[in-house]
């Protein structure tokens, strides 16, 4: 069972720029992309660098600006180069707050 955590206002996104949160002490980055949310453990698994400093690319990607490692939004899988992905959580909205999903294990675990 997750615990939800208000992280910040819907409104207070900006479509597919990615915003560092923290979830109790997780850190997380967002990304809206149309009416979607998605959440994404925020450290890029080679190097620890925050994923929140990257890019959104179409497709439903981030970039890793270090690495240039792609990781898919909805799963957190690694797209290139294959490998390492990064946890996804589950989101949803509620009375217009952004509400991540926490579960036990360890937040670099896909």
């Amino acid at each position: 069972m997750a615990t939800w955590f208000g992280v910040i206002r819907l409104e207070a996104l900006i479509a597919e720029e990615p915003i560092p949160v923290e979830a109790g002490d997780i850190p997380i980055v967002l990304v809206r992309v149309n009416d979607t949310v998605h959440a994404l453990h925020d450290r890029c698994p080679h190097d620890g660098v925050p994923l929140s400093e990257g890019f959104f690319e179409g497709g439903g990607l981030l970039e890793c600006v270090l690495h240039q490692c792609r990781y898919a939004l909805a799963t957190g899988g690694a797209i290139r180069p294959s490998g390492v992905g990064v946890r996804a959580y589950p989101t949803r909205i509620v009375g217009g707050m952004v509400q991540v999903g926490i579960t036990g294990g360890n937040p670099s675990d896909t």
